[in-house]
Order: C-alpha cells, then sequence, then structure tokens
C-alpha cells in the first residue's frame, strides 16, 4: 500500500495553497510502518515531519505564520484546537491554518488495532467529518485561510 493524501480549501489564498503542497510533499517523501499508525505514534511521526523551529504555547506552527493542527483522535480535540487557531488568527498572531488529520478509511485501520472486530471508526476525527465541519464554520465566522489534508493508503 503506498499514502494518498485528499485536500480541501476554504478561504484560500496563494500562500495557502503553496504551503499545503510543500506539506503534502513532505508526508509523501516519508515512509512509515505499520506500527506507526498506532495510537499516539501517527500523530507524533506526523509533527516530527511536519513541524518547524517556530513554536507557539497554543499549537504546533508550520511556520511563522500558519498553525499546524495534527488530529486523529477525537473531534472535541480536534474542535478546540480549531477554536485556538481562530482565536490566535483575530488577535494578528498567524494568517492561517493547515489541518491534517485521516482518512475515514484509515480511522477504521487504526481502530481495528485495538478492536479487531470492529468495523467502525472508534469516533476518531477524519477528513470528511472535519471537512464538513469547516465548510460550515467557513459559511458564519471562519475566514481564516485553511487547507485540509486527509491521510491514508491507496492499493495502488
Amino acid at each position: 500500500m503506498s499514502l494518498d493524501i485528499r485536500y480541501k480549501l476554504f478561504n484560500e489564498d496563494k500562500e495557502m495553497r503553496n504551503q499545503l503542497k510543500d506539506a503534502k510533499r513532505k508526508i509523501l517523501s516519508s515512509t512509515f510502518s505499520d506500527k506507526e499508525i498506532e495510537g499516539r505514534k501517527f500523530r507524533t511521526f506526523l509533527i516530527n515531519i511536519l513541524n518547524s523551529e517556530f513554536k507557539n504555547e497554543e499549537f504546533y506552527l508550520f511556520n511563522s505564520d500558519t498553525a499546524l493542527i495534527i488530529q486523529v483522535s477525537h473531534p472535541g480535540s480536534a474542535y478546540s484546537e480549531l477554536l485556538n487557531v481562530l482565536l490566535a488568527q483575530k488577535k494578528g498572531e498567524i494568517k492561517r491554518c493547515i489541518f491534517i488529520t485521516q482518512t475515514h478509511e484509515l480511522a477504521v485501520i487504526r481502530h481495528q488495532i485495538r478492536n479487531p472486530d470492529s468495523t467502525n471508526d472508534g469516533n476518531r476525527v477524519h477528513f470528511n467529518l472535519i471537512t464538513n465541519k469547516i465548510k460550515d464554520y467557513a459559511e458564519y465566522f471562519f475566514d481564516m485561510p485553511i487547507g485540509i489534508l486527509g491521510i491514508g493508503f491507496s492499493n495502488k
């Protein structure tokens, strides 16, 4: 299996598109084992690939003006991080955000590692879920450029 990445942009600007391409390139050029998709290992692996030398107390940064959210667990954590990022944008601390998550198919695979008989995603955040939520937010109050990457596997 090889990596497959889906993406969606909201309130995009040219810089957002370039940064999303850069994040996608970094992920696709990395290799990881099946063991690295378990639990927190997957999130840690992605943080190590994408985290820069820039720091913020509330969230990771992709660069000095772009927040980096990596969520592959509970949706509530993802929504909480989105609020922190939106607040930072309103304060002028950042300009845009990259949100990285998993596809629904990968969420099911990751849930099955500890629950082999399960056929559901274990209430994990995934690309379709967060894309729909951010689409709703963008229609009413979320005006920050945000790019979403959903990481999964393809059978190619």
